[in-house]
């Protein structure tokens, strides 16, 4: 598990090398059309992974993290 400061939870997702190379060429194919801007972390090298909580947890973030940190992610 990781976590963006105390705003989301999330699982970090591990990608084959193929994968990445695949999300690679559509970022750079998406690129080409003129409507289409990427941020830094929407980008090639952002960070890959699911999230598992979100939305105002400020308050209840440690209580979250120790509860996800009790659940195997392999």
């Amino acid at each position: 598990y990781n976590h963006f400061d105390n705003r989301v939870i999330y699982m970090d997702v591990h990608m084959s090398k193929e994968s990445k190379i695949l999300h690679d060429e559509l970022i750079e194919e998406l690129e080409k059309l003129p409507y289409i801007h990427f941020k830094a972390h929407d980008y090639k090298d952002k960070v890959f992974h699911v999230t598992i909580s979100s939305k105002k947890i400020q308050k209840i973030y440690d209580e979250l993290w120790e509860y996800v940190n009790n659940i195997p992610c392999d």
